[in-house]
């Protein structure tokens, strides 16, 4: 008599397996992107065992630091970064991955902004199809200095999901849902896998007492290259 695999147990992984994940992470690290890369490969590998193993709870930087970079018993993160920055970088690989040999995979092992503890999807469920006719407008970056000039690209922001939203046949991702993505250090992938968009606009704005410059940039998230860039100066 076969043993059905005991699913994981919390609700992002209704109806995974270890086995699942496990399998899933060899073909990652087998990839031509974590092949060559053993540090991130054993950053990945670390943290998805600690969470399969139930130890989601102790994913921290002094834990990471110790298991995995090899900081001696008392590692500050305060005082050296490497965890945050390795975790960028993890993120980044991930996303190349995901975009790339790994576009058909069914799971999808995520690390969220701000968390070290990965979480595991089915991408069928997880993220929307990501469609050629959607477009996210990220909020705008003030650059000017001041807190309070935060409404000023705010509202550029809502202006230009307001006018694109009059294009017939562009879906465009509400300004609630992009919102949330502020700040954010993430993936152009990752961005339009989250958000289902095929292109993202994304720019910068700095305002002075008589000037404001204004930057804009149009991105297929499919490639992360480039359509169009322009710098408009008021």
């Amino acid at each position: 008599m076969s043993i059905k695999p005991a699913p994981l147990t919390d609700n992002w992984n209704a109806g995974l397996t270890r086995q699942t994940v496990e399998e899933h992470l060899g073909r990652i690290l087998a990839s031509a992107e974590f092949r060559d890369a053993s540090r991130m490969a054993r950053f990945l590998r670390f943290i998805v065992e600690e969470r399969l193993a139930g130890k989601a709870e102790s994913l921290k930087e002094t834990v990471i630091g110790v298991g995995v970079f090899d900081r001696a018993a008392g590692y500050d993160p305060r005082l050296d970064p490497i965890v945050r920055v390795e975790a960028r970088r993890l993120r980044a690989k991930l996303a190349k991955y995901y975009a790339g040999p790994g576009a058909g995979d069914a799971l999808w092992i995520d690390l969220p902004t701000g968390a070290y503890s990965p979480v595991f999807r089915d991408r069928r469920e997880a993220a929307p199809e990501r469609v050629r006719a959607r477009i996210a407008v990220m909020p705008f970056r003030n650059l000017s200095g001041l807190a309070s000039e935060d409404y000023f690209s705010d509202g550029l922001t809502e202006e230009l999901i307001h006018a694109l939203t009059k294009i017939e046949g562009l879906q465009v991702v509400a300004w609630s849902s992009v919102a949330k993505l502020r700040g954010q250090d993430e993936q152009v992938a990752e961005v339009g896998n989250r958000l289902g968009a095929g292109h993202i606009l994304r720019g910068h704005v700095r305002k002075t007492a008589d000037r404001v410059r204004i930057t804009a940039q149009l991105i297929d998230t499919s490639t992360a290259t480039y359509l169009w860039s322009e710098l408009s100066t008021a």
